[in-house]
């Protein structure tokens, strides 16, 4: 039996005629693609020319983190993988396999994050600026991820209306564990001890023009699933869940000329941010802070008032701003006191 039909390539608008033969009582099947103009290969294939679009479309919209993408290798039996700042980035080997994140050394497990539930099984095909790209894994709708220095990012790729509203991610939570939401969407990942062990940065989605598309997610058990609400934006739209395990992202000495005194600038990241008026993360954060900056900025002094100024901080971030500033020239009066004098006191 010989089934035809007619194909048209959402990428470009070509028509392609797929010709499918399938032999009674046999598994032989063969594919013949014709097409009006220059032959496109099917992106579904995972070929090169389809997954360096994918990228370019991503790269078109997807919104600067300051981290660079990292390039993709293989591992002798640990499949595809990356090596960030102090992070080792396990990626998927197909549409069907997860995103984990590591430190190295680490003994507890890391967090992981799934592909979208419902995909099929498609192989890791890596792009030229090291995007790992897997077309067509949903229906209208192509995956990929992103290493970064600190991070990795789930994209969904949405070609048309016909394409899904919400996508369901499984997250490999630590025993006892949970999920968490913060005021502004953001997700936290604690252990059975309310630690963070990675959090995924509130939702976003632009569309082809580069405008924003309404997303949300919500959290159900184990599973993080974003909703997408793509109807009338022009395609491609690009949405993704983007993973790290950073709460500080950076931290300097910054001269303030009004006082002619030094203060220690920091800069967290968006869901330790969201995170108000949880101890357990502020104190985290705080660990994190001295372990990477203590030593190379000499971070020695009044650990007291420093650390209630960055409590401070944390517990009211919503008037802080995108970077804290605390000092250790101001005195250790307390946390309440500390509060009273709206996080600087005198």
């Amino acid at each position: 039996m010989v089934i035809a039909s007619a194909v048209v390539d959402e990428s470009d608008g070509r028509i392609r005629m797929a010709v499918v033969k399938s032999a009674l009582g046999t598994t032989a099947s063969a594919v013949v693609l014709l097409s009006w103009g220059l032959a496109v290969p099917a992106q579904a294939d995972g070929d090169a020319e389809g997954v360096e679009r994918i990228a370019e479309r991503i790269e078109r919209v997807a919104p600067d983190v300051g981290q660079d993408i990292l390039k993709t290798r293989t591992e002798a039996g640990q499949g595809l993988a990356a090596r960030g700042d102090d992070l080792n980035i396990d990626l998927p080997d197909s549409s069907q396999d997860t995103l984990a994140l590591t430190r190295p050394g680490a003994a507890d497990a890391p967090p992981a994050l799934g592909m979208p539930q419902g995909a099929v099984q498609r192989p890791a095909e890596v792009a030229d600026d090291g995007t790992v790209a897997y077309p067509d894994a949903l229906p209208h709708t192509d995956l990929a991820v992103q290493p970064m220095e600190r991070s990795a990012r789930v994209q969904t790729v949405l070609k048309s209306a016909r394409a899904p509203e919400e996508f369901a991610f499984p997250v490999d939570v630590p025993d006892g564990g949970r999920l968490v939401q913060g005021e502004d969407g953001s997700i936290a990942v604690l252990d059975a001890r309310g630690t963070p062990v990675g959090g995924i940065e509130a939702a976003w989605a632009r569309d082809a023009d580069g405008r924003a598309v309404p997303t949300d997610y919500r959290v159900e058990g184990d599973r993080l699933i974003q909703t997408v609400r793509h109807q009338g934006a022009a395609y491609p739209v690009v949405a993704d869940p983007w993973m790290g395990m950073d709460l500080i992202l950076d931290a300097k000495w910054v001269w303030v000329h009004a006082v002619s005194k030094w203060t220690l600038q920091i800069t967290p990241t968006n869901w330790m941010r969201a995170q108000v008026s949880d101890y357990f993360i502020a104190r985290a954060g705080w660990d994190e802070l001295l372990a990477k900056f203590q030593q190379p900025l000499g971070i020695h002094r009044n650990h007291g008032g420093l650390f209630d100024q960055f409590l401070c901080h944390h517990q009211f971030s919503a008037f802080a701003g995108n970077t804290w500033n605390i000092e250790d020239w101001r005195p250790d009066i307390s946390y309440p006191g500390t509060v009273l004098a709206q996080c600087n006191p005198e």
